[in-house]
């Protein structure tokens, strides 16, 4: 496994949802100031993936860290 020079995140659409947060994940994302590398739908889990430039936190509920190696599934960036 390559180390990852970004950092994954999962937002539950769940959780947001109990919070208030409503609109796609994307929108929010962007919205909480984080600049998007890449996003991958979890339609099973109903949440999303995400891949972002950095950490900003503190982390509302419905975001968590996750070890997800985005350049081993899709190539490097």
């Amino acid at each position: 496994m390559s180390e990852n020079k970004y950092v994954q995140l999962s937002y539950c659409y769940r959780t947001a949802g109990e919070m208030g947060v409503r609109g796609h994940a994307n929108q929010q994302m962007i919205k909480l100031g984080y600049n998007l590398i890449a996003g991958v739908p979890q339609s099973m889990g109903d949440c999303y993936w995400y891949t972002v430039e950095k950490l900003i936190e503190p982390l509302p509920e419905y975001l968590r860290v996750i070890e997800y190696d985005f350049e081993h599934w899709h190539g490097k960036l």
